[in-house]
C-alpha cells in the first residue's frame, strides 16, 4: 500500500489564502495513495481571512484522510487571544508599518529566530516531528509532503529526513523564503546557507511558478513547476457585456522576475 504523510500548518477550516493550495493538492493524493495522513496545527479554527468563501469547496470536503491536529501555542495564539471578539489572528495592515513590527517580521523569517517566533513555533514543530515519526515507522509511510509558508513546515520536513531517510520529502513553494525584492530576513547570504542545507536533503522541490522556481534551484537542483488552478464553482462565468470595452487582469505585478 502506498501512503503519504502531510505537514501542513495552513489547513481547513482555517480561512485563509494560504491555505487554498494545499486544501486543493490534500484531495488529489487521497485519489493517488492509498492512505492520506495529515498534520497540521491546532491553530486552524483561527479565522485569519475575513471572506468565509475564499476556501470554496475546500473547507467543507468529506476527505478520506487521518487528520491529527498538532498542539501550537504561537504569535498568532496570541493575538487570536487578545483579538478573539473579532475572530481574527492577522496583524494588521496599519500595524506591520510600525518599527517594532517591522524588526519583528524580519526576525520571524529569519533562522534561528524563526524556531520561536514565526508560525507554529517550538512546540508546533518539536511535536509535529515526533507524530510525523511515530506515524511513518508504525505505518510505513513512504511519502512526505511538506509546505512553505511557514518554515516551521520546513524544519519539520527536515528533520523527518534526517531520522526516516528512506522517505521520499517532496517541500512545496508558493513563496519565496527569502524575498529580494521585499527583504524580508536579516543576514540573507546565511539564510540561503541554511536553507539549502535543509533543502539539498528534499527528494522533490515544487513550485507555484517559474519565477520562484529559478530563485529555488540555488538549493535543489530538482526543482518542478505546479502551477494553482481555478475552482470554476467560485465564478460565474456567464458573459457579461459593457457598453465600454473593458481589460480585466488577474494576478500580481512585481518589479522583478517572481
Amino acid at each position: 500500500m502506498s501512503k503519504i504523510l502531510v505537514v501542513t500548518y495552513f489547513h481547513p477550516p482555517l480561512e485563509s489564502v494560504s491555505v487554498i493550495r494545499n486544501a486543493a493538492i490534500i484531495p488529489e493524493f487521497c485519489k493517488l495513495f492509498d492512505e492520506t495522513y495529515v498534520l497540521t496545527s491546532s491553530n486552524n479554527f483561527i479565522k485569519a481571512n475575513s471572506n468565509p468563501k475564499i476556501l470554496g469547496n475546500h473547507e467543507t470536503q468529506d476527505l478520506n484522510t487521518k487528520t491529527q491536529i498538532i498542539f501550537t501555542f504561537d504569535f498568532r495564539t496570541l493575538i487570536y487571544f487578545f483579538k478573539r471578539k473579532n475572530n481574527n489572528a492577522q496583524i494588521s495592515e496599519g500595524a506591520k508599518q510600525s518599527l517594532l513590527a517591522k524588526i519583528f517580521l524580519k526576525l520571524k523569517s529569519s533562522f534561528p529566530f524563526s524556531i520561536v517566533l514565526s508560525e507554529g513555533s517550538l512546540f508546533y514543530i518539536f511535536l509535529s516531528t515526533l507524530k510525523s515519526i511515530q506515524l511513518i515507522r508504525r505505518n510505513k509511510i513512504g511519502y512526505l509532503f511538506s509546505s512553505f509558508y511557514p518554515l516551521a513546515d520546513i524544519y519539520v520536513g527536515f528533520l523527518i529526513k534526517l531520522f526516516c531517510p528512506k522517505i521520499i520529502w517532496v517541500c512545496d513553494f508558493r513563496d519565496l523564503p527569502i524575498d529580494p525584492y521585499f527583504q524580508n530576513t536579516y543576514l540573507p547570504n546565511f539564510q540561503d546557507c541554511i536553507l539549502k542545507f535543509m533543502l539539498q536533503r528534499a527528494t522533490k522541490i515544487t513550485a507555484v511558478s517559474d519565477g520562484l522556481k529559478n530563485h529555488l534551484l540555488k538549493y535543489n537542483p530538482n526543482v518542478q513547476v505546479i502551477r494553482n488552478g481555478i475552482d470554476a464553482a467560485l465564478f460565474n462565468f456567464e458573459r457579461q457585456p459593457f457598453e465600454k470595452f473593458t481589460i480585466a487582469y488577474t494576478g500580481s505585478i512585481y518589479g522583478y522576475d517572481a
